[in-house]
């Protein structure tokens, strides 16, 4: 039930975008792209910097290791302007994925499943 989330962005709370809101679906049909397409679009929000409202994600989560638990890899470039990256993973395939430090993540949990969240 995605109720808070309604309550939070009708309050002004939460400013979103349909681009920066993820959730998965149940149905069974073409799930793989989905979850490819979900992840891609966090990792673009990463990118741009921009906030990230994940909701009944939690066959994907695995793939944000790196991102929700902020390993990043720091490096500078010529300049000397810091950049960070985190490793996210598309499929079976993990890539260094540039975050601006900007980006915020949002993983939206109902209180029951809450103690089962590492």
């Amino acid at each position: 039930d995605d109720s808070i989330l309604r309550l939070l962005r009708i309050d002004g709370v939460l400013r979103l975008s349909k681009r920066s809101l993820f959730k998965l679906s149940c149905m069974p049909e073409e799930v793989e792209l989905e979850k490819s397409r979900l992840v891609s679009g966090v990792k673009y929000c990463a990118l741009q910097g921009n906030a990230a409202v994940l909701s009944q994600t939690e066959s994907v989560n695995e793939s944000f290791y790196d991102l929700f638990n902020q390993n990043f890899r720091s490096l500078k470039d010529r300049s000397g302007k810091l950049s960070l990256f985190a490793n996210i993973a598309v499929g079976g395939v993990s890539r260094r994925s540039l975050v601006r430090p900007s980006f915020q993540c949002i993983v939206h949990t109902r209180l029951s499943e809450l103690d089962e969240v590492p």
